[in-house]
């Protein structure tokens, strides 16, 4: 998955994102997220194969307090509105 995982690196980059890769593999996802921790980051994103074979990755907010918009399996082709989807309360907006 890691090709796939760049390429969303990629894609949040092109419009600004500051993508940092966690590329160490790990079986336990706890390893991510403290190395998110440590760099303050505001979201994660999980790029799995049953999400991407859906045509999605899974994104955390690491930073809300809101249990309900915490976990989105977000479009890849609306990565560039993170913002958005995770303002709005259940749904995606449409691209």
């Amino acid at each position: 998955m890691l090709g796939k995982a760049m390429a969303v690196a990629g894609k949040l980059r092109k419009v600004g994102k500051s993508v940092c890769l966690y590329q160490e593999v790990a079986k336990k996802v706890g390893k991510a997220f403290n190395y998110a921790d440590r760099v303050k980051a505001r979201y994660i994103a999980f790029v799995a194969p049953d999400e991407w074979s859906r045509g999605m990755v899974r994104v955390k907010d690491l930073r809300t307090d809101n249990e309900s918009a915490k976990e989105r399996d977000v479009p890849l082709d609306a990565l560039d509105t993170l913002e958005a989807i995770f303002a709005a309360p259940t749904n995606i907006p449409a691209k």
